[in-house]
């Protein structure tokens, strides 16, 4: 488990407050860090997920994985290409996808040393964790056990109530984005 935890006064203001630590919250907070955009990522669970929830991820999250710098972590940690995904319902597979052909057909249609986006297999705690390893060590915060409760805006600001334990405090942004 990676964590940060920061003092953060009663009220606090950020330009954009996300809802959720997972990777699609992750992913958009790294986009928003390279960008220079001030965020703030919280989360009611106590850290990355332990278990997956998903399975790998698609063709084309490759490219945005390459642009964000993180791809080659991905490719030590993943199984690209080769490989086949079944679906069962009990003891009956009623769908099978081969993920070789799809990368196949892709790598095609990319000119000669392009990068080629590829599918891969990684558990959803492995791809969470290399997120959260690029988003911290990049300056990037999250705060866990922080659970969203309600909001409220006005024509310029959004406040958002947020509970730590028996603690509520204020988080005033101009944008609030689920990712839960």
């Amino acid at each position: 488990h990676f964590s940060i935890s920061f003092k953060m006064q009663k009220d606090h203001h950020t330009k954009v407050l996300i809802v959720g630590a997972g990777p699609t919250g992750l992913t958009l907070a790294l986009i928003l860090q390279s960008q220079g955009i001030d965020h703030l990522i919280i989360d009611k669970k106590d850290g990355i997920s332990e278990s997956s929830k998903a399975i790998g991820l698609q063709v084309r999250v490759s490219e945005v994985l390459y642009w964000l710098d993180v791809y080659s972590e991905f490719q030590k940690q993943a199984a690209f290409d080769n490989y086949s995904v079944n679906f069962y319902n009990y003891n009956h597979r009623f769908f099978s996808m081969n993920l070789e052909r799809v990368s196949r057909i892709i790598a095609q249609e990319a000119a000669t040393d392009a990068f080629s986006p590829r599918s891969m297999m990684i558990p959803q705690s492995a791809t969470e964790r290399i997120l959260q390893a690029r988003l911290l060590k990049s300056g990037g915060k999250i705060l866990w056990k922080h659970e969203f409760v309600n909001f409220e805006c006005d024509e310029k600001h959004i406040n958002s109530i947020v509970k730590n334990g028996k603690d509520e405090l204020m988080i005033t942004s101009e944008y609030l984005v689920s990712c839960e």
